[in-house]
């Protein structure tokens, strides 16, 4: 995943917040998880 793709991903995190919203991210790729744990990044999707 790009930096533009974490920023995006986290922009949208933080709309949803605004609304109240929550995020989870279903169906990932082994990779993708892994990316998003080392960047601690897990930590704001529910994954």
């Amino acid at each position: 995943m790009s930096s533009l793709g974490i920023s995006r991903l986290l922009s949208f995190k933080n709309k949803a917040d605004e609304k109240k919203m929550t995020v989870k991210i279903v169906n990932i790729q082994d990779k993708l998880k892994e990316t998003l744990k080392k960047l601690m990044l897990d930590q704001f999707f529910g994954i």
